[in-house]
């Protein structure tokens, strides 16, 4: 998603020189294995970093929403592993994530594995030729977002939690629009979802509860649509709302 000035409130004075980019991008290239780093370079060799996936993670561009994508997406993240000579702690946080947007827990939580098993020291602490911090932030990153994502609008709850975490919580984690999420996942079933508003607006949430849901709210809170197991909410400031999968 590329934001403009009127999701910026910005007056830049290269905007006009941004949109004009914008309007001609080319294609990302692509071939049997899935996307090239450039239109004359494949990916022919390891490496640790992902740089040439990124339309799938961090920014989702290609996501798994798309169906038509979707081989394409697993072809490219199997062509970037298959060649493991460089690959380091950090390719393995890039590959949680990616699974973790394709709703895989098991893949995602192997993935942080590996890297605490093959690369974190006994001392906790994380090295390559020397310190690099990244790659345990990234982690950190990568095990968020088997609880919580946004991407294409959306608020996705435990999107991809693992089969043997069966009791998950967190609370107040922060997505776009200032909203703050608190969630409980308990025996293996997402029970409840509460929604609190810092500066009011919309939010368009996949909740992700077990069976038939529910909903309270404290404040001003309009339901605007639900459609495809996806709640969209209008919210006033300081207004909160709490879904709760009914037993």
């Amino acid at each position: 998603m590329i934001l403009m000035d009127n999701d910026l409130h910005m007056q830049d004075p290269l905007l006009a020189k941004w949109k004009d980019v914008a309007s001609n991008l080319i294609d990302f290239q692509k071939d049997q294995h899935g996307f090239r780093i450039a239109r004359d370079i494949p990916y022919a060799t390891s490496h640790r970093h992902y740089s040439h996936l990124m339309m799938i993670y961090p920014f989702y561009e290609i996501n798994w929403d798309q169906q038509e994508n979707r081989s394409l997406i697993q072809n490219s993240i199997d062509h970037w592993q298959s060649m493991n000579t460089a690959l380091q702690g950090y390719s393995y946080t890039g590959l949680a994530s990616m699974k973790a947007m394709m709703g895989d827990g098991d893949a995602a939580r192997n993935a942080v594995r590996t890297l605490l098993k093959k690369y974190v020291k006994a001392n906790t602490l994380y090295a390559e030729t020397g310190p690099v911090i990244e790659t345990p932030l990234s982690a950190m990153a990568s095990i968020q977002e088997m609880c919580v994502q946004y991407w294409n609008g959306q608020v996705r709850v435990f999107p991809a939690i693992p089969d043997d975490w069966q009791d998950v919580s967190f609370e107040n984690f922060r997505t776009d629009g200032a909203f703050l999420l608190s969630a409980v996942r308990k025996q293996g079933e997402n029970k409840t979802l509460t929604i609190r508003s810092e500066k009011g607006g919309k939010i368009q949430v996949r909740p992700n509860l077990s069976g038939k849901i529910s909903w309270k709210k404290k404040g001003k809170v309009n339901l605007i649509q639900e459609s495809d197991a996806v709640y969209e909410f209008e919210m006033e400031a300081q207004a909160e709302v709490q879904l709760l999968a009914d037993e």
